[in-house]
């Protein structure tokens, strides 16, 4: 090996030997980065997992996609009422015996509520219901022969 050929391969082994000090030192950057990326991962998923429950926020800023915790097990039951069982509701009465009229300002919602089921079992437009209760024309509640309402 000839004394030309000794230095350039001494120069190419400087050079390699730069590249490599400043590789590892992009990697010592890289790593550190990712430290703080991971830590502030963890912070954010312990952020993530509190609520009412588990701090001092409020019940207010627990969000829709509360997890609801229950002790409770399914019975494996169906919901709803037994097989066979007819439903009991207050049918509407072409004459009733009672008249009450309520004004707007005074009925409770549960009333307007069954006021304006009423009319659509009785097949009223529910644009014309609405128009009554909010245009300040008193609510009719009509009770049935039975006296009044469930």
């Amino acid at each position: 090996m000839t004394e030309e050929e000794v230095k350039e391969l001494d120069k190419a082994y400087t050079e390699l030997k730069e590249q490599a000090a400043q590789k590892d030192q992009r990697i010592e950057k890289l790593e550190a980065l990712l430290m703080r990326a991971l830590l502030r991962i963890e912070e954010l998923g312990r952020r993530l997992a509190k609520d009412s429950h588990t701090s001092s926020k409020l019940p207010s800023s627990d969000g829709l996609g509360r997890k609801l915790r229950t002790h409770r097990t399914k019975s494996g039951k169906p919901s709803g009422g037994q097989p066979g069982h007819q439903g009991q509701f207050l049918m509407p009465v072409l004459a009733p015996d009672t008249v009450v009229s309520h004004p707007l300002r005074t009925v409770p919602v549960r009333l307007v509520s069954s006021y304006l089921s009423t009319m659509r079992k009785q097949g009223h437009p529910m644009l014309a219901a609405l128009t009554a209760v909010f245009t300040h024309h008193p609510l009719p509640i009509a009770w049935g022969i039975s006296g009044g309402m469930h």
